[in-house]
């Protein structure tokens, strides 16, 4: 009861501090219309001056959500973004009515509204199981307010989240639950800004107010991991005729549904074909590992990706290979049976990428996954694989798919961390300072992990020349020749090879010579800015970065000054720096590895982090002194 009475409280003052605002379509008053800027983010492009959603589950056991937005832009900078609206739904399951929207201007001291036509709404298929509902507010300028409403209603297996937090501002974000007692809904609380929760007979409201904006950050996976919002997940339920029935049920549930699914499980048993397709690729080969690598080549150079992610395939396998073109759950699936078929010990993992989100494991539900990938075990040694980028060596994973934990669907389904081989880097400079100050020399690059497929993609989607030309963009250097190595073989490491004239390096001061002896590869600032940070860095892999220089001190000179050898180590040997120098001869030699020995950081290990990127961009930024001889 005491909360209840606070609770009330809080709602009598937010609504007499908004009471100059009405909350009735069309109700625009001349102060929203006439706000220059938001007092408490000046900066702010746009605010969101409310945000209200109401959900019922009614008596047809229908989930009714109402929602109502208004809006007010400062200046054009986000009006692409929120006057044109993209609405995601489940095909069969759910639907979208009563959609409105409207913007309004002061023109000779009116209100003008600028009604949406029916006309400006578009649904588009995505995929059998989601649908995109896009409209667009008009005449939409600096100084406009907009608002839109809809109705969303879907079957009660799924409350539609609520978000209150966004990259621009939101005075006010309010979401009333009304669920009968019969029904149980567990909610999640995401993100690091908790909204105040007031709880009544059946009905909860959910607000916040004087939300700040989210910033986007280096290094991070995708916003929903970070932005406050709150997900419902139906329980269980309870009728005289049924008892209480469990609907969130475990993921053992979850996995026997996949493998008794027909276009998942079922393919994998059924597809005998594919026992004829093993014997050809495999022949009399018994060793397991290369029999594991023929297998994966095969998929990769067979089946092109066509850029869809997803955990169930949509077409059968035959129809897979015929057409040579696939989702990732439809090659990785297919991948996962041939390599059971050949005998290997293989399982399906399914995942949730980067830009999906971080998975709920203590939520049992398939929806949270929407990629898949494979799970190859030699002993106790787990192989990740994914046969989507051709450009990858086969124990890398593309970016997208390094996003934590998976689930292995088996009849003993397990959590397991899924986890790439390491990202290289390695660049080898050989120069000589030739009369006039230019370098000239080679750069030798070599790419191994997800570094070759980032290469082997810029030089594939430029062509070699343009690639080339685009490495050294910003600087005066001249490309005599250029040599590709490995550019089709993911396999093995991806080199480059070119001759360079360089004529911008040296600063000449008569009697000396200063340079930076590490000419590429280098870590040229902080991607850090912030002294603070709110939420986890996550590079996605562990990498390594090696810079090994060599430079000729021309007839004539001497070196007066070399950076010091030195060893950089963040707690827990998590990350390293070994930057060593040393002369034979006329000849400098540096050596420089930067290592980043784990994928994530938390925020407690911020600070570490930041202040050793801040002395690594200072020592491969020290300089190398010549000086002519006396």
């Amino acid at each position: 009861m005491k909360n209840l009475i606070i609770g009330l409280c809080l709602l009598a003052l937010k609504h007499n501090c908004w009471s100059q605002i009405s909350y009735d379509f069309g109700k625009i008053s001349e102060s929203e219309l006439t706000m220059q800027s938001y007092e408490k983010d000046p900066s702010a492009n746009a605010v969101v001056i409310f945000n209200r959603g109401d959900v019922v589950l009614t008596d047809q056991l229908d989930v009714v959500m109402k929602r109502h937005v208004r809006i007010k832009f400062f200046n054009q900078t986000e009006i692409d973004q929120w006057a044109n609206m993209a609405i995601y739904l489940s095909r069969g399951s759910s639907s979208i009515s009563k959609i409105k929207a409207s913007a309004y201007n002061l023109e000779n001291g009116k209100v003008v509204e600028s009604k949406m036509s029916e006309d400006a709404v578009f649904k588009t298929k995505i995929n059998r199981y989601r649908e995109e509902v896009k409209f667009a507010v008009p005449n939409v300028k600096a100084g406009s307010v907009i608002e839109y409403s809809y109705t969303i209603r879907s079957d009660a297996s799924w409350i539609p989240p609520w978000q209150f937090q966004y990259d621009i501002p939101v005075l006010e974000s309010e979401y009333d639950t009304s669920f009968p007692s019969n029904f149980t809904f567990r909610s999640d609380i995401i993100g690091y800004l908790q909204p105040q929760r007031i709880d009544g007979r059946d009905r909860s409201t959910w607000t916040m107010q004087d939300v700040p904006a989210f910033h986007e950050e280096p290094f991070l996976t995708t916003e929903d991991d970070f932005v406050s919002r709150v997900d419902f997940y139906l329980e269980e339920y309870m009728f005289p005729s049924t008892g209480v029935v469990r609907v969130l049920k475990g993921w053992g549930y979850v996995t026997n549904g996949l493998m008794n699914n027909v276009d998942f499980g079922g393919q994998m048993r059924t597809s005998g074909f594919l026992k004829k397709v093993v014997e050809e690729q495999v022949g009399e080969e018994k060793d397991q590992q290369k029999i594991l690598e023929k297998l994966y080549d095969y998929v990769k150079r067979t089946i092109e990706w066509n850029e869809y992610t997803d955990v169930i395939p949509d077409h059968p396998f035959k129809k897979v290979i015929d057409e040579g073109k696939g989702s990732s759950s439809e090659i990785n699936l297919l991948l996962v049976t041939l390599l059971q078929k050949a005998g290997l010990t293989a399982y399906p993992v399914a995942i949730s990428d980067r830009s999906n989100g971080a998975v709920r494991a203590f939520i049992p539900m398939l929806n949270q996954f929407n990629d898949l990938v494979c799970l190859v075990k030699f002993g106790d040694k787990p192989i990740f694989l994914d046969a989507t980028d051709r450009k990858l060596p086969m124990k890398s994973l593309p970016l997208r798919c390094l996003n934590g934990v998976g689930l292995v669907i088996s009849d003993t389904p397990e959590w397991v961390s899924v986890q790439a081989a390491r990202s290289r880097l390695s660049v080898t400079t050989t120069v000589s300072i030739e009369q006039g100050g230019a370098l000239s020399g080679s750069l030798k690059i070599t790419r191994d992990g997800l570094a070759a497929s980032v290469g082997r993609t810029s030089v594939m989607g430029k062509g070699e020349q343009d690639y080339a030309k685009s490495l050294f963009a910003g600087k005066s250097w001249e490309i005599k020749n250029s040599a590709y190595k490995n550019k089709d073989e993911s396999a093995l490491p991806f080199e480059e090879a070119h001759e360079i004239v360089v004529n911008d390096h040296l600063q000449d001061a008569g009697d000396r010579i200063y340079f930076n002896p590490l000419m590429y590869g280098t870590q040229e600032d902080n991607p850090f800015k912030s002294e603070t940070r709110e939420y986890p860095v996550d590079f996605g892999t562990p990498f390594e970065n090696i810079i090994i220089s060599k430079f000729i001190v021309p007839d004539g000179y001497e070196v007066e000054e070399l950076p010091q050898s030195k060893a950089l180590a963040l707690p827990n040997n998590s990350g390293r720096l070994n930057y060593s120098t040393s002369q034979s001869g006329q000849t400098i030699s540096i050596t420089c590895q930067f290592i980043i020995n784990k994928a994530k950081f938390l925020q407690e290990e911020y600070p570490a982090l930041r202040e050793f990127y801040t002395q690594v961009v200072a020592k491969q930024a020290e300089q190398v002194v010549l000086k002519k001889k006396l």
